[in-house]
């Protein structure tokens, strides 16, 4: 009898320490809930919004803008420095009086995007002189010019070609100059100077093409407005002593036909 007492009292206690214990895991549970930072207390439909400040931003999103920067980034350059050289040509009278010579000069491009860019230009040629004035007197040298300018340039989208043409980069450019001019001359056995200056519209068209991965090699031509100070008059050198009457008026315009070779950073 004692035995079967000790098995329900056994059993009873047993029972109810584990309704004790689901009781207190229930109140636990019900008490205490997870908190997340920010959260918001407000409660819809018996659920928590948190909110995260975060949630509307997010590191790889793709916008056309950084599209464009990654493929600048990846495919662009950011300066080009090169060397030009060719020949200068002129129209109108300074034709009969200057003859074709070589041009030479350096150049620096800056890029802006994969399409514009701005360029600082510095240019020098010497031409030959070897004609008479209206009297049939001997008139025999040289002149310099020296020009520094700024043009924009515009390289055209590589799609709007045949895939065939895809290595070529044509541009085309405009701009203004500087120009200074310096001539030393001998006019029937007297030596003498002139001296000029202007500025000048310059515009034209180019291409360019990678001979290697940061050098390209390109060709350009130039139509140069200018005006100098002394167009209006008749040439005149300065022979110390006094001046000398040329009988000629240099007006007219300069054409440039040039290599380019450039190395891009």
């Amino acid at each position: 009898m004692k035995l079967i007492l000790s098995i329900i009292y056994f059993l009873s206690s047993y029972f109810i320490g584990i309704q004790m214990a689901s009781a207190q895991t229930v109140f636990t549970a019900s008490e205490s809930q997870p908190f997340l930072i920010a959260q918001n207390d407000i409660k819809q439909n018996n659920e928590i919004n948190a909110y995260d400040p975060f949630a509307d931003y997010s590191e790889f999103e793709n916008t056309a803008e950084e599209q464009d920067n990654i493929n600048f980034f990846q495919t662009g350059r950011f300066l080009t420095l090169g060397f030009l050289g060719g020949i200068k040509l002129f129209t109108l009278n300074m034709s009969n009086l200057y003859q074709p010579g070589p041009v030479f000069g350096g150049y620096l491009n800056y890029f802006f995007d994969l399409n514009f860019a701005i360029q600082f230009v510095l240019r020098a040629s010497t031409h030959s002189i070897a004609i008479k004035t209206s009297k049939g007197e001997p008139f025999v040298g040289a002149v310099d010019f020296t020009s520094i300018g700024v043009d924009f340039k515009y390289f055209l989208d590589k799609s709007l070609f045949n895939k065939n043409f895809s290595w070529l980069q044509p541009y085309f450019f405009l701009g203004v100059f500087h120009s200074t001019m310096t001539l030393f001359a001998t006019l029937t056995n007297q030596e003498g100077y002139a001296e000029d200056s202007g500025y000048g519209l310059n515009a034209g068209l180019g291409v360019e093409f990678h001979v290697l991965k940061k050098i390209h090699f390109g060709i350009q031509y130039a139509f140069k407005f200018v005006n100098l100070e002394s167009e209006s008059i008749n040439l005149s050198l300065n022979t110390g002593n006094a001046n000398r009457n040329t009988d000629f008026r240099p007006y007219g315009d300069w054409m440039n036909i040039t290599m380019l070779l450039g190395v891009n950073f």
